[in-house]
């Protein structure tokens, strides 16, 4: 989910330029509060089919995008 990062134009090309291959949603504050993700922007999730959340990074961690796609990763391999 994006919340509060820009019109929804500014998060498409972001997503293209580096080339997200994974579905993101834009959020209001309702499913902030329900998410509880107003701890601290940014806060990125990885969520299932079934809504499972299955992983929750707050900040910008060094391997952030790594351990994002290992979570990836492993909610599609359990979806199989």
């Amino acid at each position: 989910m994006v919340f509060d990062s820009g019109d929804p134009e500014e998060i498409l090309d972001f997503i293209h330029h580096y080339k997200i291959p994974y579905r993101q949603l834009l959020g209001n504050d309702d499913i902030l509060d329900l998410y509880r993700a107003n701890q601290g922007f940014p806060t990125t999730f990885v969520i299932d089919g079934g809504g499972t959340i299955r992983s929750r990074t707050l900040g910008s961690p060094p391997n952030k995008f790594k351990s994002i796609q290992a979570a990836v990763d492993e909610a599609l391999a359990a979806s199989s």
